[in-house]
């Protein structure tokens, strides 16, 4: 499965069978299918969150499991835990706020993030902060900072950072920066820098295989 927002559309499709579609009343700003495919959330520029039941097949129905509104806060980006047992939506520049999957708000923080992972023991988050630092902290209680990263270039420090991604077991934590043509190795239990990989420029997007 396959899930695609564009404009009040959000669409879910099954290679090979066919395409299923919900609309929204605005526009929607980020989609993102859980880890097990059958549910989605997305935010919207109206400043709703929903989350939605995904059928195993194009013959079924997209339908609503629950729904929030509140203009006050638009958000950009949403995550699902890696269980699907929260969902954190972000607000760049602003702050994030987490919801566990019955709809209750367990843990929210005006805080200028503008990207959020969260690790795959669903214990574990990193948030990097526009300034250029980065929080490893409790989840789902991201207010609960653990340690902060311990940045070493001055690139490193001073950029904002456009991409953070946890390896699968938990144990490192991949940064990139706008500026700059280095990934940096972190290790998420110390916080301290153990390596840097060269790339030829700065990526849009990174990720670790599964397996390795």
């Amino acid at each position: 499965r396959v899930c695609v927002a564009v404009q009040q559309l959000m669409l879910i499709y099954y290679p090979g069978k066919g395409v299923l579609t919900y609309e929204f009343r605005s526009n929607v700003n980020d989609v993102v299918l859980g880890p097990s495919g059958t549910r989605a959330v997305a935010v919207t520029q109206a400043g709703s969150i929903a989350v939605m039941k995904v059928p195993s097949d194009s013959d079924g129905e997209i339908t609503c499991e629950w729904f929030v509104a509140d203009e006050k806060f638009v958000f950009d980006h949403v995550v699902f835990s890696p269980d699907e047992n929260h969902l954190v939506t972000i607000l760049k520049r602003a702050g994030f706020f987490v919801y566990d999957i019955s709809k209750r708000l367990v843990a929210a923080e005006d805080v200028d993030v503008h990207k959020f992972a969260i690790c795959p023991d669903n214990v574990t988050a990193a948030l990097a902060i526009t300034s250029g630092e980065i929080r490893i902290t409790r989840f789902p209680d991201a207010s609960i900072v653990l340690r902060t990263l311990n940045r070493v270039s001055i690139n490193d420090l001073t950029s904002i950072v456009s991409n953070i991604c946890f390896h699968p077991a938990g144990k490192h934590l991949v940064v990139s920066s706008m500026v700059g043509d280095i990934l940096h190795v972190y290790d998420v239990s110390t916080g301290d820098n153990i390596g840097a990989i060269s790339v030829p420029e700065s990526p849009s997007s990174m990720c670790f295989a599964a397996n390795n």
